[in-house]
């Protein structure tokens, strides 16, 4: 095994012995999640979910009960499940499920226009969005996703179809193909979706489950015509020149911001071999972790932007959370160094709470979080994901 990789895990706190293990754990883990879609009733989805794996799902007793957080075993295969083909759960790691849950976003009582406004800078695959959308249900909300990635906003819209677009008319959730660097740029970003656009769609699509030509088309002029307004719905003056939200207006600016940034992946094995599924070895997921960890600088210069862009789109008084699945000093802690250097007395770091209940996480600088990268294992009774950092930030 390559020096330099054990010589990372080693400074995450694992020692020799146990980082194979820890390669290895990827294929074989104690546990995996799901998340209910709060749209079904809990005990029934539960009850329709203990009878096809054969075992009762566990909650995971530290994220908040509305979360809806369950492990279940291993070795499951979610897209086997009718509960999974219904929309009634999706696969979501406890601990991504953290970085929605440490947003805060029941607590949003400094919000003048009625309507909570949220921006998820790096949104893809999509779990993230539906989480976000979920923990507003009943409130007058816009959720805004960007990502850069054509394939993965694909995967994002797909998501969003199966789980939300039944959602009421307070519900706007727009997808943005955008640089999150430079986001909101109108002269590069293009909506893909639009979730009101989509229920039109599907209102007169008279119970069809694939467009047809004619539909595709009107999906394309709706977004086409919907993609001259900014995300507020607001239309950019083509004579302004400013990559400044503020210079817009606070009204364009978001309540909360989440950056859960591009990032070497070596937190969260599983997740890496899912994305890419040559990995099927030990050997073959320590070559793919030394070539991101070996482009580490470009990595990092790539997180501090996303945070610095994702926090001009927060307004004041807003929350922004900064997460990888990285055990990296460099791109956790050394990020957050960097950001809180270039906004001094604007970027005030908080603490992060789940309700008060113990966390498989260990408190670091800044009060960030670090979880444990046992990956799905109990730590002390309590049940814990992949590896995952997470810091809060309030925008003064």
């Amino acid at each position: 095994m390559d020096q330099s990789v054990v010589e990372h895990y080693a400074s995450a706190g694992l020692d020799n012995a146990n980082v194979q293990n820890y390669l290895d754990s990827a294929t074989s883990a104690t546990w995996r999640f799901v998340r209910l879609n709060p749209r079904f009733p809990v005990d029934e989805v539960l009850s329709q979910l203990t009878a096809e794996i054969g075992v009762e799902p566990v909650r995971v007793p530290w994220l908040p009960e509305n979360a809806r957080f369950f492990a279940i075993p291993g070795a499951t295969t979610i897209k086997n499940l009718s509960t999974y083909e219904e929309g009634k759960i999706y696969g979501m790691d406890c601990s991504s499920g953290a970085a929605v849950a440490a947003l805060g976003l029941n607590n949003n009582t400094n919000n003048v226009s009625g309507e909570t406004r949220v921006l998820d800078l790096c949104c893809c695959p999509g779990a993230k969005l539906c989480m976000i959308v979920d923990e507003l249900l009943g409130l007058r909300m816009e959720v805004v996703g960007v990502d850069i990635s054509d394939s993965r906003l694909n995967i994002s819209k797909k998501l969003l179809r199966k789980y939300i677009i039944n959602t009421d008319a307070n519900t706007l959730v727009k997808l943005f193909h955008a640089d999150g660097t430079t986001f909101p740029n109108p002269k590069s970003d293009s909506l893909v979706f639009d979730s009101r656009a989509e229920a039109q769609e599907t209102a007169s699509s008279k119970g069809r489950k694939r467009m047809n030509k004619s539909a595709r088309a009107r999906e394309k002029k709706r977004l086409k015509e919907l993609g001259g307004e900014k995300e507020t719905g607001k239309i950019e003056k083509k004579e302004k020149k400013t990559d400044e939200p503020a210079a817009r207006g606070s009204d364009s600016l978001f309540d909360y911001v989440l950056v859960d940034a591009e990032c070497s992946t070596d937190g969260a094995l599983s997740h890496l071999k899912h994305k890419n599924k040559s990995l099927k070895s030990s050997e073959t997921v320590t070559t793919t972790i030394k070539k991101k960890l070996d482009d580490e600088g470009n990595l990092t210069a790539l997180q501090l932007s996303l945070l610095n862009a994702g926090f001009k789109n927060l307004r004041v008084g807003g929350t922004i959370v900064y997460a990888t699945c990285s055990l990296s000093v460099k791109q956790n802690e050394g990020v957050v160094q960097a950001f809180i250097e270039e906004h001094k007395g604007v970027a005030e770091a908080v603490p992060i709470d789940f309700g008060g209940q113990m966390t498989p996480a260990v408190t670091g600088p800044h009060h960030s979080l670090r979880f444990s990268p046992t990956l799905t294992t109990e730590v002390g009774g309590v049940i814990s994901g992949g590896g995952f950092f997470l810091c809060k930030f309030i925008k003064k």
